[in-house]
């Protein structure tokens, strides 16, 4: 059974891999659907089927072994974690301090992950 992840009516159904340099795009069917990317990863986590999901977002996950990558040698486009404030005023010395912490952070997972086998570690590049 295939997870969607949906935002604004848009349902996320084409999965994009990539494989030696080939891009694959593939329409995704299945019978869930939610705007809610934790639930998503919850459906996974119980068994409900599978879905395209942040490493970050599953990492607890992929680290346990409570999921696994079901197709590792095919990549799924990375994509920027950002961090967004209503205005540059907004950006004080601590939000600077959670930034770099977050960036800090996000690496030791990356790191993990990397240690682990679930990513290859280019994606640090």
């Amino acid at each position: 059974m295939v997870q969607h992840y949906q935002l604004y009516d848009i349902t996320y159904d084409v999965w994009v891999f990539s494989l030696n340099g080939k891009q694959y795009k593939i329409k995704m069917s299945g019978n869930r659907a939610a705007n809610d990317g934790d639930l998503v990863r919850r459906w996974c986590v119980a068994g409900k089927g599978v879905a395209v999901k942040s490493c970050l977002d599953m990492s607890a996950d992929l680290l346990s072994g409570k999921v696994v990558s079901l197709m590792p040698e095919f990549k799924h486009p990375q994509t920027e974690l950002w961090l967004v404030f209503p205005n540059r005023q907004s950006i004080t010395p601590a939000t600077r301090l959670l930034r770099d912490m977050l960036g800090v952070k996000t690496k030791g997972v990356l790191n993990q992950l990397i240690e682990k086998g679930v990513l290859d570690n280019r994606v640090l590049t």
